[in-house]
């Protein structure tokens, strides 16, 4: 999965797609994330920034940002 989202993100955001990262190179980060997510099967809802953590550390996810160029300007709206 691919996610292409404008760079005006909450920090909380930011941070969950860095912790992924870091998962790729952190097998105890991984490992905590799969904790995370095993509870969150019965809550996904009420921890989306840990699920995008999990997401991009297992290769689910790849974000990508989206910055407007040229006569473009703005952000882009949520899904």
């Amino acid at each position: 999965m691919r996610l292409i989202t404008s760079p005006k993100l909450k920090p909380e955001d930011w941070a969950a797609i860095k912790q992924g990262a870091d998962a790729l190179e952190d097998d105890h980060l991984l490992q905590a994330l799969r904790t995370e997510v095993d509870e969150l099967e019965k809550s996904a809802s009420s921890k989306p920034v840990q699920t995008l953590s999990y997401m991009i550390a297992e290769g689910l996810l790849t974000v990508r940002l989206a910055v407007p160029t040229g006569k473009l300007d703005g952000d882009y709206h949520p899904k």
